[in-house]
């Protein structure tokens, strides 16, 4: 299989983290530098219409793109695991906050990444005060529902939620975690418990230990 990617990307971390948590090793990582406006090169768009990384194309002739859909393919392609297991109770979770995640969460949280920490990688630019209030306005509101409360604490920071190990739904949402607000640090305001909040810091340790367990 080849993977197309830019590691500095939130969605190819999200298919790393998969990657590396499945420990899949038939695999090629070509890179598309976007700094260099590779992805918009008709090379790439013949793989990926829409110019957006990361993309896989595997053995079989399959080319695939969107982030969620190739974490799931490889969880399929793996087989039955605690991460991605075949009760169909389980994978309707997975599957709606996977949605979730493309349809509500990734809007916010791309304002915020292309302003605060894209444009200073490209040297595009400064942060666009009217687009981070945005983002933050957004954003904020996500932080208050409980169920995002919930799985917050139980499946990025307690690795279990009701006895049952991290699954793939936070490999797919914490990237975005790491990188989305460097300098106002908007996620020390998800509450755990009600009572401790979590930092930035403290979601960057637990992923570590999340993507190095076997």
């Amino acid at each position: 299989m080849k993977f197309y990617s830019f590691p500095p990307s939130p969605n190819v971390r999200k298919v790393n983290a998969v990657i590396a948590h499945l420990g899949v090793a038939d695999i090629e990582h070509q890179l598309v530098n976007l700094a260099k406006g590779e992805h918009k090169l008709p090379a790439f768009l013949a793989i990926n219409p829409m110019g957006r990384l990361p993309a896989l194309i595997d053995d079989g002739g399959l080319v695939l793109w969107e982030s969620n859909a190739i974490c799931q393919f490889l969880c399929e392609r793996h087989g039955p695991s605690p991460f991605y297991p075949r009760d169909p109770r389980i994978r309707a979770d997975i599957a709606r906050w996977l949605f979730w995640e493309a349809s509500t969460w990734s809007k916010p949280a791309e304002i915020l990444t292309h302003e605060n920490v894209r444009k200073a990688m490209l040297g595009v630019g400064e942060p666009d005060a009217i687009r981070v209030k945005l983002g933050e306005e957004e954003f904020r509101p996500l932080c208050s529902v409980d169920a995002v409360v919930e799985v917050a604490a139980s499946r990025i920071l307690g690795f279990f939620n009701a006895g049952r190990p991290a699954s793939i739904v936070s490999h797919t949402r914490c990237p975005h975690f790491l990188v989305h607000n460097r300098r106002q640090n908007l996620f020390a305001e998800i509450a755990i418990n009600r009572r401790q909040v979590i930092t930035l810091e403290e979601i960057m340790q637990v992923m570590v230990k999340i993507w190095t367990v076997d």
